[in-house]
């Protein structure tokens, strides 16, 4: 055997024992969140009171993602409400947060979501500009987390704004007292970017990847169940997609396999296979009209490719340190050497030839 492949599959079973330890653990936790109880308030808005600042798709975000989120099975019960333009004002916003604690329960997913202007104070802290931003009136992210992290539950901030990576959250700042208790912040760029709106969907590029995880794409091991993991890998890839690779999702999380939705469609989006127990690695590649790349290595020599389409089902074998992928029936192929976390090389189509490079995560 190959001393890469050994250490592949060597790999692959520590992952797949580990998998079926997490799942014993998790099975309660499925149990439970598919009974949960969903208590949300969108925010969105495209109107703001000092001209010349007006956006055109948060609006449509705030309502799309309510929508989203209420039509899912999992939750027995749901209490939504939205602010729109005028309606979110800073002090309607935290008011919103005060009604969203007054709500929780130990089995609520409790979810506030902002889509509008973000930026920086002074000190590079990240900031929400409600419909009447000025100098002096803002919503910031470290006010929304002293309120948001004593709410019972489990508890989501979600910001599709610019610059909202530069929240400064760490995994030190979710973890609770109370392990039942879980805080989730998802935001939809780093700290420098800004975050795209995109007008053939009519909305911004990381609602839009966010609704189409939630509609069963993100659902790659094809159990009827979106996991917080399986949704961040199916949006970081698509987003990157959407803009070029210029923006990047980030998910602070302490549990990536919470349940955060049931999926309608059995998942997959495109004929995907299984990723459970998978070693993902993740890169570009430099065919035009794609970029962002992933591959989710399994055990008997399967693999499962998600770029721009969506995932795609192959084989992958090895000689020595060289890795082949197949997809399509053969028709694609991806052939890398693997040095170190890295594997780089060519990739051919029926007509095409580029380059893609690959890191184990």
């Amino acid at each position: 055997m190959k001393l890469f492949l050994t250490n592949l599959v060597s790999s692959l079973r520590r992952g797949l024992v580990i998998a079926a330890l997490l799942l014993g653990l998790m099975l309660p936790s499925l149990a439970a969140a598919q009974n949960a109880n969903l208590n949300m308030v969108a925010v969105g808005v495209n109107r703001y009171r000092t001209p010349g600042n007006d956006l055109s798709w948060c609006v449509a975000d705030a309502q799309d993602m309510i929508r989203a989120m209420s039509s899912n099975s999992m939750f027995a019960r749901k209490d939504v409400n939205i602010l729109l333009d005028q309606q979110a004002t800073a002090a309607n916003i935290m008011r919103a947060v005060d009604l969203l604690a007054q709500r929780a329960t130990p089995n609520s997913y409790t979810v506030l979501y902002l889509s509008g202007h973000g930026t920086r104070d002074r000190n590079g802290h990240w900031l929400f500009c409600p419909h009447d931003y000025d100098a002096r009136t803002s919503v910031s992210g470290e006010v929304l987390y002293a309120r948001l992290k004593n709410i019972p539950g489990r508890v989501f901030l979600i910001i599709d704004s610019c610059h909202s990576g530069a929240t400064g959250f760490t995994k030190t700042h979710l973890v609770r007292p109370n392990p039942s208790n879980q805080t989730v912040v998802i935001s939809s760029s780093l700290s420098r970017e800004t975050s795209a709106e995109l007008a053939q969907f009519r909305n911004g590029a990381f609602t839009q990847a966010f609704l189409e995880a939630m509609s069963g794409r993100a659902d790659a091991n094809r159990d009827g169940i979106i996991t917080l993991q399986e949704m961040h890998n199916y949006v970081y890839t698509r987003v990157g997609q959407l803009t070029q690779g210029k923006q990047h999702t980030i998910v602070y999380s302490t549990n990536g396999g919470m349940p955060i939705g049931r999926s309608s469609t059995g998942g997959g989006g495109g004929g995907g296979g299984t990723t459970a127990g998978a070693v993902v690695w993740q890169g570009r590649e430099n065919l035009q009209g794609f970029g962002n790349l992933s591959f989710a290595f399994q055990n008997g020599g399967r693999v499962v490719m998600t770029d721009t389409r969506g995932q795609t089902a192959g084989t992958w074998s090895s000689q020595g340190d060289v890795v082949t992928l197949r997809f399509n029936g053969g028709r694609t192929v991806y052939t890398g050497r693997m040095v170190g976390n890295t594997i780089s090389g060519t990739a051919r189509g029926q007509s095409s030839h580029w380059s893609f490079s690959v890191t184990r995560r």
